[in-house]
């Protein structure tokens, strides 16, 4: 009774010194609802309760944002990695890789890769004609239609198109893939696949064959008719029909800045003649 008495006394207290507008008896309501608080309370406990806070969707709809973003942005930084690089002009081209591996590319060859990813994956993405000296290092791998080249370090030629590849390495190993099977060849030797066919594959020790050279010039050392004259053709942007025997080899230097006196060096080691029709396609047979 005593601690009632002491809080009925407080209560009066406080509540002695309110005015106007109050009401006349608004002093003994108020009195009356705060002890009845008091007596409301006092049997039972004062509880909190803290409820589980669920993010809602606007919470989640910010972080699936965040992770948008933060791929798209990762995906967009490889991407200005791409090179896509063809060589237009009329002369050889040479190009610095980012690992300090260089190429020599001909008119009209083109070379793709990541500039980006370079450091994980030494790939590049190859169509023509180009002389490849390849820093040593992780995998160096050149994808062509045809099939793939794959090196640790060395020097090689390498020309490839829509069913066609030859590779001449002129230093260390290269390993020659496709869908037929693969083959490693080493310096000196060379690999030709026809129409797609790892079955057809030739090998030749041809030590002096297509090194970098004057624009102007191709040097070959016992190398078939066949690919020389596939050499020409490519060089002299011809359509050349061989009816050569397939037995014969060339060794000699080569001038395609003047296209007549070209095929009249080698042809003579033959006794080979050349015809050419009103198409501009050209045709060597023997006599």
């Amino acid at each position: 009774m005593g601690r009632d008495r002491e809080i009925e006394e407080r209560i009066d207290r406080h509540i002695s010194g309110w005015k106007a507008p109050f009401e006349y008896d608004s002093e003994s309501r108020a009195k009356s609802a705060v002890m009845q608080r008091i007596s409301d309370n006092a049997g039972g406990e004062s509880r909190t309760y803290i409820g589980e806070r669920k993010p809602n969707s606007y919470t989640w709809l910010k972080v699936a944002a965040a992770v948008a973003l933060i791929f798209t942005a990762g995906i967009a930084y490889f991407l200005t990695g791409n090179k896509d690089i063809k060589n237009v002009s009329e002369s050889f081209t040479a190009i610095n890789l980012p690992d300090g591996s260089t190429v020599l590319f001909t008119p009209g060859s083109t070379i793709s890769y990541n500039s980006r990813l370079w450091r994980w994956n030494r790939t590049v993405k190859f169509s023509g004609e180009g002389y490849f000296n390849v820093k040593s290092g992780s995998a160096f791998t050149v994808n062509t239609q045809v099939g793939n080249v794959e090196v640790l370090g060395t020097a090689f030629t390498l020309w490839a198109d829509n069913k066609d590849m030859f590779a001449h390495c002129t230093e260390g190993s290269v390993r020659v893939r496709n869908a037929g099977g693969e083959m490693t060849i080493v310096s000196g030797e060379f690999i030709d696949i026809q129409d797609g066919d790892m079955a057809a594959v030739m090998l030749f020790n041809t030590q002096g064959f297509i090194s970098p050279r004057p624009e102007r010039f191709l040097s070959f050392e016992s190398v078939p008719v066949a690919i020389v004259l596939n050499e020409l053709e490519r060089s002299l942007r011809l359509k050349i029909k061989n009816e050569l025997p397939s037995n014969l080899v060339y060794s000699g230097i080569l001038d395609i800045s003047d296209e007549n006196q070209c095929f009249q060096v080698f042809c003579k080691p033959f006794g080979a003649i050349v015809d050419k029709n009103a198409d501009g396609h050209v045709s060597i047979h023997l006599k």
